[in-house]
């Protein structure tokens, strides 16, 4: 069922919690912002927010009233956003000269992961949520595309062709396992900012799509005395 039409560049969809709707990048109306749409109804795709900026979709609070998202801002680079939905009042969450992506909500709400290049090379980091403050990096030797486990007690993200597992205690400022390598293999990489274009499932299995090497190959063949030779070899 095709649920959307118009605008050239459509990407980067997350479920609403009750699984009636989808929000999405779309320049339906201009510049790539925020949309929605109801799944199961006839209703039109209503649009989130309103900006010049160019968004892309992070994640929900588990109880559905917020979203999280980056925006590509000219002179701050990608920049981490919340979304009232209610009351549709937007404000940053992390703005720096780094570029600060792919924000998603711990389903105990009370944690933010996210990736960030303020090293030079793109890690994981978290925060509380939604107020800030104590920043832990998770990754070690680079990291992005986050996603935590349905009991939020484990984040995963990739870097390369390796999918890591680190167990994250509770508190204020949780404790931090041991990044352990659960998959490897070629798969495609990011598709825009926001939430990773891969997923865990309840329990526990790894859902991405697989790339293959290219097999395909060229090459040019010179023929010598083109003129001379036999038209029958």
């Amino acid at each position: 069922m095709r649920l959307t039409t118009g605008g050239q560049n459509t990407h980067a969809s997350i479920w609403s919690p009750d699984g009636n709707e989808l929000v999405f990048t779309s320049d339906h109306e201009g510049p790539s912002n925020l949309y929605i749409k109801s799944v199961d109804t006839s209703e039109p795709l209503r649009r989130l927010t309103v900006s010049e900026q160019h968004h892309d979709v992070g994640s929900y609070s588990p109880d559905g009233a917020m979203l999280t998202y980056a925006e590509m801002h000219p002179d701050t680079n990608w920049d981490l956003w919340l979304l009232e939905l209610d009351s549709g009042l937007t404000r940053p969450l992390l703005r720096t000269a780094a570029e600060e992506i792919q924000p998603i909500i711990s389903p105990l709400g009370n944690t933010l992961a996210y990736t960030s290049n303020e090293t030079g090379r793109r890690e994981v980091y978290l925060e509380r949520f939604p107020e800030g403050g104590h920043k832990q990096r998770v990754s070690e030797s680079g990291g992005e595309d986050p996603l935590w486990s349905r009991d939020g007690n484990t984040l995963y993200y990739r870097w390369t062709d390796t999918v890591y597992a680190v167990a994250i205690g509770t508190g204020d400022q949780p404790q931090i396992g041991e990044a352990v390598p659960v998959y490897q293999g070629r798969s495609e990489g990011r598709a825009g900012y926001g939430k990773a274009n891969w997923d865990i499932d309840a329990n526990g299995r790894i859902l991405l799509s697989t790339r293959q090497p290219q097999t395909l190959e060229s090459e040019i063949r010179v023929i010598v005395d083109w003129l001379n030779t036999d038209s029958s070899r």
